[in-house]
């Protein structure tokens, strides 16, 4: 339910900036909608790492292969509204271009192919400062590392 409300505020704002059109700005603006605890300190596990929750799983380009942790199986129980925070990501694109995430926060909005393709909302990347709708293939990711946090309850 909370997941729901998370993707379905920032649906809303498809094209439309969100704060001051920075990425976590979303995500904090989703949370606070949705009845979520927002961005929690300090930054893990480097600065400008925000935590937006319950850790639930991480993927690593690490020594020319993708290690995740805990591992896959924790992939399959990604769902809708998971924030997910980038550190250095570069991951190749299907039209052969790559997105580059130096530091950078989504909402997930779709799982599919056991996880591994993400559709996501997002503000902020690629020189874009409102809302819009991508996807990315985990398959593809090239450098950096991905954290995806649970959202939680404001009175948890």
């Amino acid at each position: 339910m909370l997941g729901t409300r998370i993707v379905n505020f920032c649906a809303r704002e498809l094209g439309q900036q969100v704060g001051s059109g920075e990425c976590a700005d979303l995500a904090s603006k989703a949370l606070e909608y949705a009845g979520a605890a927002g961005q929690r300190p300090p930054d893990y596990p480097q600065p400008g790492d925000y935590v937006w929750g319950d850790l639930i799983y991480s993927v690593e380009y690490s020594n020319g292969r993708i290690v995740e942790r805990p591992r896959s199986s924790a992939r399959l129980k990604l769902i809708p509204g998971d924030v997910i925070q980038f550190h250095n990501v570069t991951i190749e694109l299907s039209n052969g271009y790559k997105a580059i995430f130096g530091h950078h926060t989504s909402v997930l909005a779709k799982v599919s192919n056991k996880g591994i393709d993400w559709g996501l909302l997002e503000q902020n990347s690629l020189n874009r400062r409102y809302v819009v709708s991508d996807t990315i293939s985990l398959s593809h990711l090239q450098s950096g590392y991905v954290l995806v946090y649970r959202p939680q309850p404001l009175n948890r």
